[in-house]
């Protein structure tokens, strides 16, 4: 186990946080969820963040299709990571402001 070096910061920026509805013919596959939500699209931060997206094969109609799915848990570590990336560029700024 080793700190993380990770640029947390700089994969979350390149994350887009989107408003949508499910697809009607997903629902039942999301547990039935209704009504806009405010999140991530998976395949968007798959590139960015790909322990974040769980894939599962799922029947739609008679159709096997790949459902990705945001686990949204995955990115609290990147948070926190962005967090302290953040604070360290606050304090090196305190720093030289008080010089």
């Amino acid at each position: 186990v080793s700190p993380s070096t990770v640029d947390a910061l700089a994969a979350l920026l390149q994350i887009e946080v989107s408003e949508f509805d499910y697809r009607e013919e997903f629902k039942s596959a999301l547990g039935g969820k209704t009504g806009s939500r405010i999140g991530f699209v998976a395949q968007q931060i798959e590139p960015f963040t790909p322990e974040a997206v769980l894939v599962s094969n799922v029947l739609l109609g008679d159709i096997p299709i790949d459902l990705h799915v945001v686990d949204n848990a995955a990115l609290v570590p990147y948070l926190v990571r962005a967090l302290q990336q953040q604070h360290e560029r606050i304090l090196a700024l305190e720093t030289r402001l008080a010089s």
